[in-house]
């Protein structure tokens, strides 16, 4: 009787399962016809449009949410310029997001995220890791400087600088 009793809670498990995952694809499908943005692509593309956006970008993972092959969704990307450039949007509305708590962590006075825009935004201010130096002499090469110098001058150029070397 016992093992009955787990047979059925086991089918009761399974049944209340499909039915939130068929709830759940009903709840994705009416999010996906009422998105505004993605009204004028058929069907298949709007779902996996959708399904980016939930996935916040990820194509890998919104292709497993909704069982497309990353071929078939980078076939529509090629063949699609209105696909293509809506998952363009898509990406960059993430990106602003990113960017919007970033700016938010800095107002906080978070230093690491500080010292990261200023790395990344914050170089013609002279911030960031790497050095740039201009190797130019008024803006002409170096090379076009040592072009023009006889053998004699050459010479002599060298060895100043070796004696600053010592």
């Amino acid at each position: 009787m016992a093992k009955s009793g787990k047979n059925h809670n086991a089918v009761v498990l399974v049944k209340r399962m499909e039915k939130s995952a068929s709830e759940k694809k009903v709840a994705f499908m009416l999010k996906c016809n009422a998105d505004p943005d993605l009204k004028d692509f058929e069907e298949k593309k709007r779902i996996a449009l959708h399904a980016l956006k939930i996935c916040k970008g990820n194509i890998t993972n919104a292709c497993l949410m909704i069982n497309l092959s990353r071929k078939m969704f980078h076939n529509y990307m090629t063949d699609d310029a209105d696909f293509k450039e809506m998952v363009s949007d898509i990406r960059f509305t993430i990106t602003d997001g990113v960017v919007d708590k970033l700016l938010l962590n800095c107002e906080a006075g978070k230093e690491t995220s500080i010292i990261y825009y200023l790395n990344c935004q914050g170089k013609h201010l002279g911030y960031g890791n790497n050095v740039n130096i201009d190797h130019t002499t008024k803006g002409d090469s170096l090379n076009k400087a040592l072009k023009n110098m006889t053998d004699e001058e050459l010479e002599q150029k060298l060895k100043e600088l070796n004696a600053k070397m010592k």
